[in-house]
């Protein structure tokens, strides 16, 4: 049996959680955070009142997520039957209480408060685990492995690994939640709402899962689109039926991946389930060159069809959906054109990573503007370029990199 667990925020295939963001409010003082080793944690004392008002009349998951859109600092939110049943030590969590008066009555009952997971152990094996991290690749296909990871295909878990509490982080993989399998037995037997606890080695397609039954495998089943759940020893099988496309096809990726890498973006701080299977990082290798249709959308290798009006339902979350569509009226692209809507993507995604990614470019000004907009026109004449840079596809990893190093130099000349 594995020992160690991503202790994951689940949202369920109801359309109304997944646009939580549009009916919850939290609102807590900078006065209350104080910097902690790979997250926050909340500072001592007698804090002033953080306030939680959710509208959902029918809330009432266990746990969740919520990523505040000007400091993208996470929170978790546990109701009181999970904090019960896990029945942590304060040396492992913090809780902060929150004052839920506003919510709808069901929500409100639940009693939320804000959990800080402030144990930090090293539980990951680095050079097993398969990332991408927010460092491009240099000339060489390199990259400063000590950058932040993101988009974990599959997190190793060390032979050795010993830790001290039921419930962790882990020092580099910060953004994680891990348990133990104790802790994970408690979860599930006391049936709470909002949570998976995943095989951290198996985090796609097929997703692994602890349940009472044992451990149980998720597939996506193409041919009649839905989900197979499998309990290992047991030979049972349920397909799951899901609302749309696959969630581990390309044009899925394509639609979702930018976003999940724009801050302020609802759930884009954390790693978090959504819906019965999460969408896995599609397979690259054999791309091929979008085709422009005539009603402005694009065919992609695959035969699936990305539209415009698609890519702009995805950014429905206020914080990139604002900026994508200024973007668009700045530039005067086509919101219906799905390569414009794409562009506008990735000057939105190069205009906050563009510093972190390449040497030189600044945080602000005329520099990074020029190599925001280099890269939207290199998004622009080859849609989904910056989105196989991201999976780290070496040739479009140097376009991008050749846009911003030109967008640089040209801002050089005119700065002199």
């Amino acid at each position: 049996m594995i020992g160690i667990w991503w202790f994951a925020p689940f949202v369920p295939d109801e359309p109304d959680l997944q646009r939580l963001d549009r009916h919850c409010r939290f609102t807590l003082g900078d006065e209350l955070l104080g910097a902690g080793p790979g997250a926050y944690r909340f500072s001592p004392g007698n804090p002033p009142t953080a306030r939680l008002e959710i509208a959902l009349e029918s809330f009432s998951l266990d746990l969740f997520c919520w990523v505040d859109s000007r400091s993208r600092h996470p929170y978790l939110f546990v109701s009181q039957t999970l904090r019960d049943a896990m029945a942590l030590v304060p040396q492992d969590v913090q809780y902060l209480p929150v004052d839920s008066s506003l919510s709808a009555p069901l929500p409100r009952s639940q009693n939320y408060m804000a959990m800080h997971v402030q144990e930090i152990e090293t539980v990951a094996d680095r050079e097993e685990s398969f990332y991408v991290n927010q460092g491009m690749p240099d000339e060489k296909g390199i990259v400063d492995d000590s950058k932040e990871p993101i988009s974990p295909g599959r997190i190793a878990i060390r032979h050795d690994a010993a830790p001290k509490g039921d419930i962790f982080r882990d020092s580099f993989f910060s953004k994680f939640v891990f348990c133990t399998d104790k802790l994970a037995v408690r979860v599930l037997q006391s049936q709470c709402s909002g949570i998976r606890i995943v095989d951290p080695a198996s985090l796609f397609d097929p997703l692994r899962f602890r349940s009472l039954r044992g451990i149980e495998e998720e597939s996506w089943d193409e041919a009649q689109e839905g989900s197979h759940t499998v309990s290992e020893g047991r030979g049972g099988t349920e397909l799951h039926r899901a609302a749309g496309n696959n969630p581990h096809g390309l044009a899925n990726a394509l639609c979702a991946d930018y976003g999940d890498h724009i801050p302020g973006v609802q759930f884009a701080a954390v790693p978090m389930l959504m819906g019965s299977l999460r969408k896995a990082r599609a397979d690259v290798t054999n791309w091929e060159h979008p085709v422009r249709l005539s009603d402005g959308s694009l065919r992609l290798g695959t035969g699936e069809i990305v539209t415009a009006s698609r890519l702009l339902g995805v950014v429905d979350r206020s914080s990139e959906r604002d900026a994508v569509w200024s973007a668009i009226t700045k530039f005067e692209l086509n919101p219906e054109q799905a390569a414009d809507v794409l562009a506008a993507r990735a000057y939105v995604w190069a205009n906050r990573f563009a510093p972190e990614s390449f040497a030189d470019v600044p945080a602000s000004g005329a520099a990074l503007e020029s190599v925001s907009h280099s890269i939207m026109l290199i998004e622009l004449a080859s849609p989904g370029t910056l989105y196989l840079a991201l999976q780290g596809d070496r040739l479009s990893t140097e376009y991008i990199r050749g846009a911003a190093e030109e967008a640089l130099s040209d801002a050089a000349i005119v700065e002199s």
